[in-house]
């Protein structure tokens, strides 16, 4: 027990999904010497898919619904084929075969739970009439227990999330309340500047980072009196320096929410300039995270092309002059680039 333990070090609930899967295969195929594994979870209430391999060619995004998920580990001697068609069915079988399976001559075959509810199921494929022990059934069962724990957990987590999500998109609302004239702002940021960030080659999780930032990016403001924040003249310098400190009164509000830790340097540094005289921190060039500088242009293009209490919207040319009149001081060059090839790009 003691090794296996020691063989899940490192895996924790903050690894995504596709990660945890994909290292926990690999550790069950190291400490149980397999040739050739797969885990399999259900993609819906009736198909599942493989999320994780080993020794077989390409799984891709095969889905098939299974016949029947094994109680406990299975063991198959002879007969591979047809032992493995008891569980995953016909064409999963077939599948399986034609990528890799038919060079196994012994398969062990075990349930993956969450809530109780079968989830997936591991398979583990060996090239030669392996004798399976029952320690090794032990430890592939205490395995699949590690999975079980996990999936149970991240739902669980996942739920949260989803809470917490709905109690901050009812802030950044309530934020957008206290002045008419920015209503919608957080949700247009957070929408183009996903897209920018799509648009620039940033992986699927980073581009929801990117997106979450923009929704939470002026969050701070609530901490900021309305007679500031609506005020229809010039702000006084006091007043100005009241309002440069949003930035860290967003990240602070997002320190109750222990999952946006990655947004909380997004949300800083989002006002500060490519040439390092912005706030709070005047740090300057590739110093400010890409990510906050890429809210930094896409909040500045929004607030110019949408009507302020102090000042009509201007035109998307001028906002785009604008833009161009700030790279290399105010904004970051190469995003500014970017983010104009984009507008282009659609119109």
């Amino acid at each position: 027990m003691k090794e296996i333990s020691e063989a899940f070090l490192n895996l924790t609930l903050w690894m995504s999904y596709g990660d945890f899967m994909s290292e926990l295969l690999n550790r069950i195929s190291e400490f149980l010497f397999s040739d050739m594994s797969t885990i399999s979870v259900f993609e819906s209430d009736k198909n599942m898919r493989f999320v994780s391999w080993k020794g077989f060619e390409d799984l891709g995004n095969f889905l098939f619904r299974p016949k029947k998920i094994p109680v406990k580990g299975r063991v198959f001697y002879e007969e591979v084929l047809s032992g493995v068609r008891k569980f995953f069915g016909e064409k999963a079988s077939n599948f399986l075969w034609s990528r890799g399976l038919d060079k196994s001559k012994t398969v062990m075959l075990g349930p993956i739970h969450s809530d109780r509810v079968p989830t997936g199921i591991v398979l583990l494929g060996y090239r030669d009439d392996r004798v399976i022990t029952k320690k090794m059934l032990r430890d592939f069962r205490i395995f699949r227990s590690y999975a079980s724990m996990f999936i149970t957990l991240k739902k669980a987590q996942e739920r949260e999330r989803n809470y917490q999500k709905g109690v901050i998109t009812m802030m950044t609302s309530l934020l957008e309340m206290r002045d008419p004239y920015t209503l919608g702002h957080s949700t247009r940021v957070a929408s183009m500047a996903a897209n920018l960030a799509r648009f620039m080659g940033f992986d699927r999780e980073r581009i929801d980072r990117v997106y979450w930032a923009g929704i939470v990016h002026d969050i701070g403001k609530m901490g900021i009196p309305e007679s500031i924040l609506l005020k229809a003249g010039s702000l006084t310098e006091d007043e100005f320096e009241v309002v440069k400190t949003h930035p860290a009164l967003s990240e602070s509000a997002l320190s109750n929410f222990s999952w946006l830790d990655d947004l909380k340097p997004i949300v800083r540094h989002h006002h500060e300039r490519w040439d390092g005289t912005g706030y709070p921190d005047g740090i300057s060039g590739e110093d400010i995270p890409l990510e906050s500088r890429i809210i930094s242009v896409v909040d500045a293009y929004d607030a110019m092309t949408s009507d302020r209490i102090y000042r009509k919207a201007l035109s998307i040319q001028e906002a785009e002059r604008e833009l161009l009149d700030g790279a290399g001081s105010q904004f970051d060059p190469y995003v500014v680039r970017m983010f104009l090839k984009l507008l282009k790009s659609r119109g």
